[in-house]
């Protein structure tokens, strides 16, 4: 009995001795801070991987509880993130040019650039017989009246040679864009490059689809990136840094394992096609993420030099009040090194 005693006795000290030097693996609900993310469009493959640091609980065994909403567009979710009814979300560059140009004092940055080339382009199909982009003159194309690939058509179309005047655009909800042009009542739509998917959805085989994607004709464009306000950046710079790399993670793993992480899309939303909504995450990370750039330096990479030459293009191509600076509309000081962030 003595001897028994004596072992409970040590088992109780060491496990006090122990317990000062391993803290503990949970936390209260009292210690996890809430956050809002939103994204910039509805339920799709692309956005999957927003889901996967709160799936796989890579935010939670950090004290975070974070809400990942779906989007309404780039220039809505910038809107909500800089009132305060989001603290971060995804913003197309270009549109948060924009926005950045025409509030000053309430700009927001961008912390990690995800699509390293803009998804910007003009679609068609071949039985409209263009071919190539001089063949859109004279011609009717669709897109909601703010879209960015609307908004610099003119630099798109002074890049191949036509006359941007000549284009009629019939202004449509993004809805009903692609069932426009499927039905023959306009000759090309401004999309993202992903809407060949939706295409495929509505019936139209890959072979049909003619895509002139921006970055192939001389707009050298960043695509969309993690943004949040200033005052967040301020306050509360640790929470950056955990969002950040929470991006990052779940972007390495939808590249790794993209059946994971639609599966996570399916659980969010599970009227999700997983068969459609994977090929557009794979589509993403071949012609948007994973580029030479990212592939040398890292994803959520941008260089300042790209960045100067994104502002001027945007500038110009959507006629802003003033031309902003590299540093009011990126910074990378929240990124972990390239090691880390590496595809």
């Amino acid at each position: 009995m003595k001897t028994t005693a004596i072992v409970a006795v040590v088992f109780l000290a060491v496990g006090f001795v122990v317990g000062l030097f391993i803290p503990p693996v949970f936390v209260t609900p009292a210690q996890v801070k809430q956050v809002k993310f939103t994204t910039d469009w509805a339920w799709q493959g692309v956005y999957a991987p927003y889901l996967v640091p709160v799936d796989k609980g890579f935010y939670s065994s950090r004290g975070y509880a974070v809400i990942v909403d779906r989007g309404y567009g780039s220039a809505d979710a910038a809107s909500k993130i800089a009132a305060g009814a989001y603290d971060f979300g995804i913003v197309d560059l270009a549109v948060l040019t924009e926005f950045n140009s025409k509030n000053p004092g309430r700009e927001l940055l961008a912390l990690c650039v995800v699509y390293n080339y803009s998804p910007l382009s003009i679609m068609t199909l071949k039985k409209t017989g263009i071919a190539a982009p001089k063949d859109l003159q004279g011609k009717k194309i669709a897109a909601p009246e703010g879209a960015a690939a609307r908004r610099l058509f003119p630099l798109f179309a002074r890049n191949v040679g036509i006359n941007p005047q000549s284009v009629e655009w019939v202004s449509v909800s993004p809805a009903l864009r692609e069932p426009l042009l499927v039905r023959g009542e306009v000759d090309a739509t401004a999309p993202f490059i992903d809407a060949v998917l939706t295409l495929k959805q509505l019936g139209v085989r890959g072979e049909d689809i003619v895509v002139f994607h921006y970055p192939e004709y001389g707009l050298d464009l960043y695509g969309l990136a993690l943004v949040t306000r200033k005052d967040v950046i301020e306050k509360d710079p640790a929470t950056v840094r955990v969002i950040v790399e929470g991006v990052i993670y779940g972007w390495q793993e939808s590249i790794k394992n993209p059946d994971q992480t639609i599966n996570f899309l399916r659980i969010k939303d599970p009227t999700v096609n997983a068969t459609i909504e994977k090929e557009r995450l794979l589509l993403a990370i071949d012609k948007l993420v994973l580029t030479p750039e990212v592939r040398q330096n890292g994803l959520c990479y941008a260089s300042p030099q790209r960045l100067a030459r994104h502002i001027d293009i945007v500038t110009e191509g959507m006629e802003l009040p003033r031309k902003i600076s590299v540093n009011e509309l990126f910074t990378d000081r929240f990124l972990p090194p390239a090691e880390a962030r590496r595809p």
